[in-house]
């Protein structure tokens, strides 16, 4: 699949902004718009909603995840080992 231009600059601007995501390529990304584009409107106003609010109610904050990462990895090293 060749994405040499879009025939919609609509379509080119939201296969970019999934394109920006780590792990999706621009084949995937335009497979995701086209996909949003055959849903029904109010499927993509809910999805496009609830991306707003997971930002704006929820924030990422790296030492708290390493902080739990850390603790599971403690928790796992000083479990006594089991007999087989």
């Amino acid at each position: 699949m060749s994405f040499i231009g879009f025939p919609s600059k609509l379509l080119e601007n939201a296969v970019n902004e999934f394109a920006s995501l780590p792990g999706i390529g621009r084949k995937t990304a335009f497979r995701l718009v086209m996909n949003l584009l055959r849903r029904d409107s109010e499927e993509v106003r809910r999805f496009g909603e609830s991306l707003i609010k997971l930002h704006e109610e929820i924030h990422y904050c790296k030492s708290v995840i390493t902080s739990l990462i850390l603790r599971y990895a403690i928790s796992v090293m000083i479990k006594p080992a089991t007999k087989l």
